[in-house]
């Protein structure tokens, strides 16, 4: 895989335009069974945690 990113010579097609226009990328044929095991995978959302001041920390711990 990371011969594959380092090799500039064998890059998908694209056709790109200024920023205001859309820029279309399309897919290299051979690879339809990776974008199904893609889409196969396990994802999950960790949503961020607020960060607290350690004095509050240490606060809700001598509460609890």
């Amino acid at each position: 895989m990371v011969d594959d990113l380092r090799n500039v010579e064998d890059v998908p097609p694209s056709e790109t335009g200024s920023a205001r226009e859309l820029v279309i990328l399309t897919r290299r044929p051979g690879l339809d069974a990776v974008f199904e095991a893609i889409g196969a995978l396990v994802t999950s959302r960790v949503n961020a945690a607020r960060a607290q001041s350690h004095l509050r920390r240490y606060h809700a711990l001598a509460r609890g």
